[in-house]
């Protein structure tokens, strides 16, 4: 791993920042602007107590339906999650505040909408993160710009890029490791602790891809048989990991009176175990590959590309390739161990999201046919831009896809004639011929299009500013298009 190739040129540059506006843009401007899950609305209380008060008390959620955790020894409330996306969010959660006070009316959407956004922002820079890190490893900047085009439109990253979920917290943190681990220098180290601290305070399950991403970065000093170095190599990650669980554990003896009392209630909302691990089950492993209602395969066919050119990965570029399944078999294994491996109320499995980007590091490296890659693409962003035009739970309560089963999250039960894409898309539908109607927004809100143009409609935002809001994504979407249309070579200097 030696200095170059450089990142840090005009044109690389040039190209990340063209992916973060595009994309930016484009998952602003399909953004459903609002929460719609307990853990949603829960992680948004800690961020307002983190701002106001400077601790995780959720006083908040007292008396509301929002809230899933335990009172702790303080008799205080507390929510059952890690503070790494609460405190990446308060400084969204702080515009929103500004603006609701510079707004006369519809202050709560302001701190929603700025808030949620933030899921927009940190997808849109695992992308351009993810393009540096490509040309790092050795791909040419068009290609490396190609390929971060196919993560952000052709996977679940969009999907989720529009939802207020950790999983994209830790999805973008994950390729800030990957790509701090190709540099040696002290910057790199500090990105790798501060980069791992995050990740195992927003989940704490981010402690299996912190540990795959250390056997990526000492591979070299072990193929030496440099013990010495490949300690030196991983310890800025295992003194980030460490600090957040020393946190972690110190917070939760603090308030339920147990180092390892994280917060979790015995029971779920539907009366299961909040945890229930034990042997890996193929049944959860086949659902979230190929179930037609979780299947990541079935949901971003680009990775059966990505699949087929895994042997010649393995054989040219094995450090690479270890890492691709380290993460893959690692995440899909410890996930199918547990009873919650469905991820709840959610679009496909969430929880093998942040693993999505090294399962395309085949693909990357050595590219299919052009007609192969493009009619991949196209699947996928009929998938996102599905999930991304309905609300999941709009579909998923409707009774027609779901409830007639016994138990929704039997994910194996699924079949095509009741595929959620099937729902979305359906609902798609009634959510567009609702909109010439006189009461539009309310027949919308909640159970048609999930959009933060509806939300704000509903909150009363004049049509002036959601005008101005929608130009200003479009503007970013134009300005990335842009850049990336002008040839890097200008953005050099003489």
């Amino acid at each position: 791993m030696g200095d170059s190739p450089r990142i840090f040129t005009k044109p690389v540059l040039a190209l990340a920042g063209a992916a973060f506006l595009f994309c930016l843009g484009l998952f602003g401007l399909t953004h459903s602007g609002r929460f719609h899950l307990i853990d949603e609305y829960e992680t948004f209380f800690m961020a307002e107590s983190l701002l106001a008060r400077g601790e995780a008390s959720i006083p908040q959620a007292e008396g509301s339906p929002y809230f899933f955790g335990k009172r702790g020894v303080d008799g205080r409330l507390y929510a059952p999650y890690g503070l790494g996306q609460a405190l990446l969010t308060v400084p969204f959660l702080l515009a929103g505040e500004q603006a609701g006070r510079c707004s006369s009316a519809a202050g709560e959407f302001w701190r929603y909408f700025l808030t949620s956004i933030s899921a927009a922002f940190y997808s849109a820079l695992a992308v351009a993160l993810f393009l540096l890190w490509q040309v790092r490893r050795g791909a040419a900047p068009r290609r490396a710009a190609w390929a971060a085009m196919l993560l952000a439109a052709g996977t679940l990253v969009w999907a989720y890029a529009t939802q207020y979920r950790s999983n994209t917290v830790v999805l973008m943190l994950f390729v800030m490791l990957a790509l701090a681990s190709e540099h040696r220098s002290a910057g790199g180290g500090f990105f790798l602790l501060a980069g791992s601290l995050l990740a195992v305070l927003a989940r704490s399950d981010a402690l299996l891809g912190i540990a795959v991403i250390g056997v990526y970065r000492a591979w070299e000093p072990l193929g030496r048989k440099n013990g010495i170095g490949a300690l030196r190599a991983v310890l800025p990650l295992a003194l980030g990991s460490a600090l957040a669980l020393s946190l972690a554990a110190g917070l939760s003896w603090l308030h339920f009176g147990s180092p390892l009392d994280g917060g979790y209630p015995s029971r779920d909302d539907l009366g299961r175990p909040a945890y229930a691990f034990g042997l890996p089950q193929p049944e959860a492993a086949l659902a979230l590959l190929v179930s037609p209602g979780k299947g990541l395969l079935l949901l971003s066919p680009l990775l059966l590309l990505s699949a087929w050119k895994l042997p010649r990965l393995s054989r040219e570029r094995p450090r690479s390739a270890a890492l691709a399944l380290g993460m893959g078999l690692g995440y899909l294994v410890f996930f199918s161990a547990w009873q919650h491996y469905e991820g709840g109320w959610c679009f496909g499995p969430r929880f093998l999201l942040p693993v999505v980007p090294f399962l395309l590091l085949p693909l990357v490296d050595f590219p299919p046919p052009p007609s192969l890659w493009r009619l991949a693409l196209a699947w996928g962003a009929v998938v996102n831009g599905l999930a991304v035009s309905v609300n999941f739970l709009a579909v998923a309560r409707a009774g027609d896809y779901y409830h007639h089963l016994e138990d929704p999250f039997q994910t194996m039960r699924y079949n095509f004639w009741h595929h959620p894409l099937a729902g979305h898309a359906g609902r798609l539908c009634e959510g567009l011929s609702r909109l010439g109607s006189p009461h539009w927004v309310e027949s919308n809100f909640g159970t048609g299009l999930d959009f933060w143009w509806v939300y704000a409609a509903r909150e009363g935002i004049p049509a002036g500013v959601a005008l101005a809001i929608a130009a200003f994504w479009i503007m970013l979407m134009g300005a990335g298009l842009l850049i990336f249309l002008w040839r890097p070579q200008r953005l050099q200097n003489p």
